[in-house]
């Protein structure tokens, strides 16, 4: 499955957060799930797009609604045979006209309706896409902090396992052998059990 923008914007989040978690400090405050929603929700591309779109809809609402606009003709008739001179021309041979559009009743409230429903669905679509990216936003941080977590119980595995070799270092070997065969044996019968 391809990545998407916010998928790529929510991964490179992850990842430079792994690598350096103190350069996302925000003014001295500690990085937090509010902290970077926010800042998702203002600088995602997505989000902004879909915003954009949600607030070209909504300028087309009264667009939809007005009459088309009136158009100004200016003409003039030549006869063949004469001079046309403009100063001298009578006035039957020039014509100026104005032209209105006026559609059947009802047309404009319905289209102002029909571009209502546009907006309603361009809003809708802002909103799922400012939810995709909150929710890409929330996974990744729930993944560093998984991974924060892990990385801390390995790091007390290790204390643990270094305690237990340097305790066992100071016994004889036999006996160490009978402690490592015991703990080995220990827990498979307790399954067994």
């Amino acid at each position: 499955m391809p990545l998407g923008v916010g998928d790529l914007g929510a991964a490179l989040l992850a990842g430079a957060v792994a690598i350096n978690p103190l350069a996302f400090l925000f003014a001295g405050e500690p990085l937090t799930l509010s902290v970077l929603i926010d800042e998702a929700k203002r600088n995602s591309p997505e989000i902004l797009a879909a915003k954009k779109r949600w607030q070209a809809s909504q300028a087309r609402i009264p667009q939809a609604k007005s009459l088309e606009d009136p158009a100004i003709g200016l003409g003039f008739q030549y006869t063949p045979g004469s001079p046309f001179q403009l100063a001298k021309t009578p006035s039957q041979e020039r014509m100026l006209s104005l032209q209105q559009f006026l559609p059947f009743f009802g047309k404009l409230s319905l289209k102002g309706k029909i571009a209502l429903v546009e907006s309603q669905m361009a809003a809708a679509v802002y909103k799922n896409a400012e939810l995709e990216v909150v929710n890409q936003v929330k996974n990744a941080y729930y993944d560093l902090f998984m991974n924060y977590k892990e990385i801390n119980l390995n790091q007390q595995s290790l204390a643990l396992l270094e305690n237990i070799a340097a305790a066992l270092s100071v016994l004889p070997p036999n006996q160490v052998r009978k402690i490592v065969l015991k703990s080995s044996i220990s827990p498979a019968i307790k399954v067994q059990l």
